[in-house]
């Protein structure tokens, strides 16, 4: 085999390459899109988000290319491993076994959005394409969020009720300098803020 077709690992990795590089531009994209939609389900209790359901659907492959030896594995990797691990067994200890489940989604949220940068945005033009997308989503939001800052109605959550439920403003979220503090896609302003301004820097 290693005479007549080469090493079977460089086979392997050049074939995860290719893969890598078809579906890193969908990942991204459908991570931008389900960053911004506000409609969420519920499942056994827990809330599963559009960006949620998309960690849980990439998680294991994810996971399988980096322990397959795609990437070189460093510290970091083992740190955000071990950290997750350490949340679903605090939160177990802490508030009991009834929050396992959360803690478990929380778990794979915070990895799996990790694995998903580390093992897609591989080059320049990866970035570029995250950094595209990201202005993109905040273009798309920003003129319903200008209409939720100046006292208007969240227009984006509202168009968006009919495919789940979704989180309007909590009653008890005081203005700012006598504007709303806009939620836009997002569970709350810091939230949305955080997005913007990592976009905007």
């Amino acid at each position: 085999l290693r005479s007549g077709l080469g090493d079977p690992r460089a086979i392997v990795a050049d074939g995860m390459a290719k893969s890598a590089a078809l579906t890193g531009p969908v990942l991204l994209t459908l991570f931008m899109a389900a960053m911004i939609l506000p409609v969420s389900i519920d499942l056994a209790g827990t809330r599963l988000s559009p960006i949620r359901i998309l960690m849980l659907a990439c998680f294991i492959p994810l996971m399988w290319q980096l322990l397959a030896g795609q990437m070189r594995i460093v510290a970091a990797d083992s740190f955000l491993g071990l950290f997750s691990i350490w949340m679903i067994i605090s939160l177990a200890v802490i508030e009991g076994t009834d929050r396992l489940p959360f803690a478990t989604i929380s778990a794979v949220e915070v990895m799996g959005g990790y694995l998903l940068g580390r093992l897609v945005v591989r080059n320049i033009r990866d970035f570029r394409l995250l950094v595209r997308l990201h202005l993109t989503a905040m273009a798309i939001l920003f003129p319903f969020a200008l209409i939720e800052f100046t006292g208007g109605p969240q227009i984006w959550a509202r168009t968006l009720d009919i495919l789940g439920d979704v989180e309007y403003r909590p009653p008890n979220l005081p203005p700012r300098m006598g504007f709303d503090r806009s939620l836009s896609g997002f569970e709350h302003p810091i939230l949305y803020g955080v997005f913007c301004s990592t976009g905007f820097a």
